[in-house]
């Protein structure tokens, strides 16, 4: 997910089982088309990188863009079957279900293959591909006129209302562009998604699947839950996103929860609250003195030692890009630990750490299809959420609202402009289901708290909550103990998959060097 509206605005800158659900039928004659040349040579048909040795069946599922509107053309879903390595592999596969909404599997899969596909490969064919809307799908919501407004938000000095305005004109000129091309950008839906889905298992002729989502593909998971249980052998969910809450409005409280948990346990470590005594108060005051005298970060002297003075690459550090760079950093467990020294230094004029976080939020947004978000988030968040309680968090958390810079406000205004329908009720309603469901969360993350993750574990008849010490966001493809908890369930969901390694995990390690 992205730092739910907030990040997405200032970095690119979502009940009753599927009977009378109102969501879309499977298509009904779904088509897998193999590409030719399929194997482990770079050199297939692949739209991405192979990873060496692997075997890799590279595909496209074309499917009504909506089913229930014959005349609305179609879409087309770029699909990789990874092998087992196994000679005897399990005939149910396991499917990845990305965040989001909006990330790009397949052009990111060569960083993620090995922490993501690999460890499962020994018995099962794991399954990747691009949702609807996103990265080589066709056609994807990419809006390139948003790239100018992102830049400008990290390396000018913009009021609120400036943002907002350049994203809202951005984001008018994209959807112009693509209603030109006759493209609707509401095709892109999780009720539409989880069809698809269903569709490419028919397609491929499984009888069940393992569905497995991390963050947004967690919403996707339970969407399919509802609408298309038949064909779900397990799920997992890791980092609940679910259709009930209201992202928008309990985002600040999420952060703040996620800080005081960082605080808290710096305090109780004696090598992190002797090196770092005063964090708490020194990232307020440390906000407070880069909104009053920003300072410039060119990325090149922090990574190459020679200032470039490329404006692309010289950030503007106030105090809403430190909190979202502090934002970023929970989400990763690798990252955790080093985040007090990162507050620690910025106080004292060394900009390294903070540095090399933005980049990395800089990159990632690189690989992000920016339209496919707001198409999920206007249609199935937004039409749930309420203005002036946004506002009033907002204002409750001031101290660290500027992670998500007037993010409610400009969400409301941006998907004005976005234009696409509100979703019916029931994308607002909890999922009830019966599939066996591994659920994991880990405390430190920002976005999806573990509150959530537990609530929807315990309304699932086989349900299993874990929550992770240490751990930020995806807690699967971030700790070993999560992948373990993950094999044991799908080894046989019908049974408690306790893993003593949960017990043993504890705080970060804190980085005290200076």
């Amino acid at each position: 997910m992205r730092n739910a509206a907030a990040l997405a605005i200032l970095l690119a800158l979502t009940f009753l089982i599927a009977c009378g659900s109102g969501a879309p039928a499977a298509s009904p004659t779904p088509h897998f088309s193999v590409q030719p040349g399929a194997g482990t040579s770079a050199t297939n048909d692949c739209p991405f990188e192979v990873p060496p040795g692997e075997t890799v069946n590279c595909g496209t599922l074309t499917v009504p863009a909506d089913r229930n509107d014959a005349s609305s053309g179609t879409v087309t879903l770029p699909i990789g079957v990874f092998k087992s390595h196994s000679t005897t592999p399990k005939p149910d596969p396991i499917i990845y279900l990305d965040g989001g909404p909006g990330g790009r599997t397949l052009e990111t899969i060569k960083y993620s293959f090995e922490s993501l596909v690999k460890p499962y490969l020994d018995e099962r064919d794991f399954i990747v591909f691009d949702q609807r809307g996103v990265g080589f799908a066709k056609p994807a919501l990419d809006c390139e006129e948003d790239k100018d407004a992102s830049e400008d938000s990290y390396t000018k000095d913009l009021s609120d209302e400036e943002l907002t305005a350049r994203l809202v004109d951005a984001f008018k000129k994209c959807r112009d562009g693509l209603v030109a091309q006759n493209i609707d950008p509401a095709f892109a839906t999780s009720a539409e998604s989880a069809a698809d889905l269903e569709d490419l298992r028919l397609a491929l002729g499984y009888d069940s699947w393992n569905l497995y989502g991390i963050s947004y593909g967690t919403r996707l998971s339970l969407t399919t839950m509802r609408d298309f249980p038949a064909g779900l052998r397990s799920v997992i969910l890791d980092s609940t996103y679910p259709p009930e809450v209201d992202l928008t409005s309990e985002g600040p409280a999420d952060f703040q929860r996620a800080l005081d948990q960082l605080f808290d346990d710096c305090e109780n470590d004696d090598r992190c609250s002797i090196e770092y005594p005063n964090l708490r108060n020194e990232l307020t005051q440390l906000a407070g003195s880069l909104d009053a005298l920003p300072q410039k970060l060119d990325l090149g002297q922090i990574f190459l030692g020679v200032p470039l003075n490329d404006p692309k690459l010289v950030l503007r550090l106030d105090g809403d890009v430190l909190l979202s760079a502090v934002f970023s950093a929970l989400y990763s467990t690798n990252y955790l630990g080093s985040i007090p020294q990162m507050i620690f230094q910025t106080f004292h004029r060394d900009y390294t750490i903070v540095g090399q976080t933005l980049a990395l939020q800089l990159f990632e947004d690189q690989h992000f299809s920016v339209g496919m978000y707001y198409s999920v988030e206007c249609g199935e968040e937004v039409p749930f959420s309420n203005r002036q309680l946004v506002d009033a968090e907002e204002k409750k958390y001031s101290d660290i609202q500027g992670a998500r810079r007037g993010s409610g406000s400009d969400l409301f205004t941006i998907c004005g402009a976005w234009d696409v329908p509100a979703a019916p009720p029931i994308e607002n309603q909890p999922v009830l289901s019966d599939v066996p469901t591994l659920v994991l969360s880990g405390n430190y993350d920002p976005i999806t708290p573990p509150a959530w993750g537990r609530a929807v574990a315990d309304r699932l008849t086989h349900g299993h909550f874990f929550e992770f010490p240490g751990t930020g966001h995806g807690v699967s493809v971030s700790t070993d103990c999560g992948k373990k908890l993950v094999q044991k369930f799908l080894s046989d969901p019908s049974a408690d998959p306790t893993e003593n390694c949960v017990d043993h995990l504890g705080p970060p390690v804190f980085v005290v060097t200076p």
